[in-house]
């Protein structure tokens, strides 16, 4: 795998000083140069134009495989799994408080030398009377190894989603990455809107907290797309504008199902740094056949195709097949 000629000093250097304190607590001798989220989008600002890959960790093979892209492309990569996915309810075998150990030992195992974020996706809110059992469980992830989080109280009115993000601001270090969202997920409630997301980060500033990221109900779904409708890149840019003078990037949820020329639309034409990637991933790790939006492509009786040699096992592939949410 290449490693682009990395000088062995400056490597060490930013070892020493991209490593949050968790990190280098947990890993004391690692070689893995996991770093805040907020380094990472401080690189996607500083290089313009640009967004990295947060991909959804739910399994072994996302990860592994996302590491050595990333190394592959020299390019910066965060890796995540949801709350619904990894939390305390979890279905994932990786989880919110084993993800840092399986990235850190594959960089170290495969030489990655890219910095890498492990981020808590979507760390659900949905009504005020969950904000104690947060408030004693964020503090344990980033013990865990979490360097970013993202507090989804979404769901809620816009006052209550605000005073929720203000109430859990407390439990997050200054030094990890912020997401917060608005609107993400409103069903037949519409699309965010300039003025909700001004009012979410506008409170926000106003009680000296200033996310790295907003994530917007812009169009997006989660899961298989079944067509290339997707995100609204035009939606997005007219938010990012009015949120310009506040320094916040977007991070853009439900990529899979996205062409990849709407994902190059994005990264040219809005302020997001942050690109959520989960199914789309997760079908390449079982070796299927998928098109240019992220989707398996089915046989005539709906089944997967599964590539030769490429993926998981034969085995293993019937087994996803069996059990596509996995």
């Amino acid at each position: 795998m290449p490693n682009h000629s990395i000088n062995t000093r400056d490597f060490t250097k930013a070892l020493e000083a991209g490593r949050p304190e968790n990190i280098k607590s947990i890993f004391p001798n690692s070689r893995a140069l996991i770093v805040s989220g907020k380094y990472i989008d401080r690189a996607m600002l500083t290089k313009g134009k640009a967004m990295t890959i947060a991909a959804n960790g739910r399994n072994y093979f996302v990860i592994k495989g996302s590491l050595m892209a990333a190394q592959r492309a020299n390019a910066a990569i965060i890796i995540e799994i949801a709350r619904s996915e990894g939390g305390t309810s979890a279905y994932c075998a990786v989880n919110l408080w084993n993800i840092a150990r399986h990235v850190d030992a594959l960089c170290n195992e495969l030489n990655i030398t890219i910095p890498v974020a492990i981020h808590a996706d979507h760390f659900g809110i949905k009504s005020s009377d969950e904000i104690e059992q947060a408030s004693v469980e964020i503090p344990t992830l980033f013990d865990a190894g979490v360097t970013s989080i993202a507090i989804d109280a979404s769901h809620l009115p816009d006052d209550q989603n605000l005073l929720a993000n203000i109430a859990l601001k407390p439990f997050i270090p200054d030094w990890a990455g912020l997401e917060t969202e608005v609107g993400e997920i409103k069903g037949n409630l519409g699309l965010s809107t300039p003025e909700e997301a001004l009012f979410l980060i506008q409170g926000l500033n106003a009680h000296g907290i200033f996310p790295n990221w907003i994530a917007l109900n812009n169009g997006t779904t989660h899961g298989i797309e079944s067509s290339d409708s997707g995100i609204n890149v035009e939606l997005t840019a007219q938010i990012h504008d009015t949120l310009k003078p506040y320094n916040v990037s977007g991070a853009q949820h439900g990529t899979s199902g996205n062409s990849s020329q709407r994902l190059r639309n994005i990264a040219q034409n809005t302020l997001t740094t942050k690109a959520n990637v989960a199914t789309a991933l997760q079908m390449i790790s079982w070796g299927v056949q998928v098109n240019d939006y992220g989707n398996a492509i089915l046989d005539d009786n709906g089944n997967f195709i599964k590539e030769p040699d490429l993926g998981v096992n034969e085995n293993l592939a019937k087994d996803a097949a069996i059990c596509r949410c996995a």
